[in-house]
């Protein structure tokens, strides 16, 4: 089907606001000197400064805090770099194809997500969704063999395995760091998120007063999301993130966009 009027002018509006976000993004996490990826944290103590190699007593919670800003503003450069480049394939097509729809690749996970189960099931990296339920999932459940929560956790085993095929062919710089990026390092990620998607699930049916989930429901999804994200940036930036950065992220998708350098 051909994309209407509408769908075009969003699209384009999409578009051009992704490349506000990684201007802005970009211009935070490149400095002066290397390694851009990591943000510093101030703490008000006798040290100047924290980094992941040097930090002591009172320094830990501000290392903690680190990890969580690094990993959430790196969740924000990933989805970002990569829905901009679906965007641009879209506006591509429209203009190639005569205006032909194309479905999205991602539906908004860091703004429009309530739950971690919405995130990982209809939100994030659709393409890879469906594949991993049609390979998975689906004949997980139909064997009778594994019941719903099994199944997503086979499900998740097997992102992770995916993703460890990935990760082994484009973070050489990162797999070759003494401290970079181990092998079996994202698929705990991906079976930690399962654990969590599982868990979630179970506490909000069973242990949530009523009035709580109404609370909850009444948030912005933008404020939802966001603390979903900030939740799991540690984790995701230990276990999932840092292969990418470690092995040039930040510096290659600078080389294609527009950012300030402040010095």
């Amino acid at each position: 089907m051909k994309a209407n009027r509408n769908e075009v002018f969003v699209k384009l509006r999409d578009f051009a606001v992704k490349i506000i976000a990684l201007f802005i993004i970009l211009t935070i996490l490149m400095r002066s000197h290397p390694p851009y990826y990591r943000v510093m944290i101030e703490i008000p103590s006798s040290s100047s400064s924290l980094n992941e190699d040097n930090y002591t007593g009172d320094g830990v919670h501000g290392w903690s805090l680190s990890t969580q800003i690094n990993g959430f503003l790196h969740l924000w450069l990933l989805y970002s770099f990569i829905s901009f480049c679906l965007d641009f394939s879209t506006i591509s097509n429209y203009a190639i194809s005569g205006g032909m729809r194309m479905e999205p690749g991602f539906c908004n996970p860091l703004l429009g997500s309530r739950s971690y189960k919405e995130t990982w099931g209809v939100r994030w990296n659709r393409p890879v969704n469906a594949l991993l339920k049609r390979t998975i999932y689906i004949p997980a459940r139909k064997s009778g063999l594994f019941n719903q929560r099994v199944s997503a956790m086979l499900t998740f085993f097997g992102s992770g395995l995916l993703h460890e095929y990935n990760f082994a062919i484009i973070n050489h710089r990162s797999l070759l760091s003494p401290s970079g990026y181990r092998l079996g390092e994202v698929t705990c990620f991906f079976l930690l998120m399962g654990i969590l998607m599982v868990g979630e699930s179970w506490i909000w049916n069973r242990c949530c007063p009523r009035r709580l989930q109404t609370a909850i429901d009444r948030l912005p999804s933008a404020a939802t999301a966001s603390i979903l994200a900030f939740m799991v940036a540690g984790l995701a930036e230990r276990y999932f993130l840092r292969g990418w950065f470690e092995s040039g992220f930040v510096e290659a998708v600078a080389q294609m966009l527009p950012h300030m350098v402040c010095k």
